[in-house]
């Protein structure tokens, strides 16, 4: 078993490497950063008796991982909401491009200009 200080450490590492697919995009790797982040996290709670809250508590005030933390949950809430707008997009203009061009089949749903 590692201390406490190494697996914050380690922890911590995994969050800047988070942080930093998340800047670059790299959304690849990310899903894999995030399991073995969460790992790290199991294994705090699957070991109560080796770290306990206090020990974790005291390593994580000398650390900036909550401020890191924070910078990773508003760059993955960002990020969702760009991705969501360019979905928004895409599904526009499929909308737009099926009414204006369906070949001039006389089926579509908006005229540029009155038909007598």
């Amino acid at each position: 078993m590692e201390d406490t200080r190494t697996l914050i450490t380690s922890f911590r590492e995994k969050t800047l490497d988070i942080l930093n697919c998340l800047n670059n995009e790299d959304f690849d790797k990310l899903n894999e950063l995030l399991q073995e982040r969460e790992a790290m996290i199991k294994i705090f709670k699957e070991n109560p008796n080796i770290y306990t809250k206090k020990k974790i508590a005291e390593e994580l005030k000398h650390t900036d991982i909550m401020e890191l933390n924070d910078k990773v949950k508003e760059l993955i809430v960002k990020n969702m909401k760009d991705i969501k707008e360019k979905l928004e997009n895409i599904n526009k203009d499929k909308f737009v491009k099926k009414k204006y061009y369906n070949g001039f089949s006389g089926n579509s749903m908006f005229f540029n200009k009155k038909v007598y």
